[in-house]
């Protein structure tokens, strides 16, 4: 369903929710694509999490424009190099995970040897995804 709802739709707020209410998601002003397993580029993009084991919303600036994104058909929303990748059936599997983050740049003030910075595990669950078009950003 994500690629039919929003693929070549630019400047998206992509919002994650996890089984155990992990919130978190990242926006981008380039539209995704049904790809063949692309890096797309986009020095604007940016992760944040909303709701976090840390106890605070965090921002995670794009250190690797041209990895912001990743394009693939079996994937949802997937940001920088394993970042952030939702996989097909993330409501009804675990295999959508975040590996650290090597695309984007974490806070100076979040510290975590784990490298589990959206949820509190590698690899999660999705209850939810919501993506907004935003006008005029």
């Amino acid at each position: 369903d994500f690629h039919s709802k929003c693929d070549d739709r630019p400047n998206t707020i992509t919002i994650i929710k996890t089984t155990k209410d992990y919130i978190f998601g990242g926006y981008t002003q380039i539209g995704w694509s049904n790809g063949d397993g692309s890096y797309y580029s986009d020095s604007k993009a940016f992760l944040f999490s909303l709701v976090n084991r840390f106890k605070k919303p965090f921002i995670c600036e794009v250190l690797v424009p041209m990895h912001a994104m990743y394009c693939y058909s079996n994937y949802g929303p997937a940001f920088g190099n394993h970042d952030i990748r939702i996989l097909n059936n993330s409501n009804t599997t675990s295999d959508s995970y975040s590996d650290g983050l090597s695309s984007y740049r974490i806070p100076n003030d979040i510290k975590d040897h784990n490298n589990f910075f959206f949820s509190d595990a590698k690899h999660f669950q999705v209850s939810e995804i919501e993506v907004f078009q935003i006008e005029n950003y």
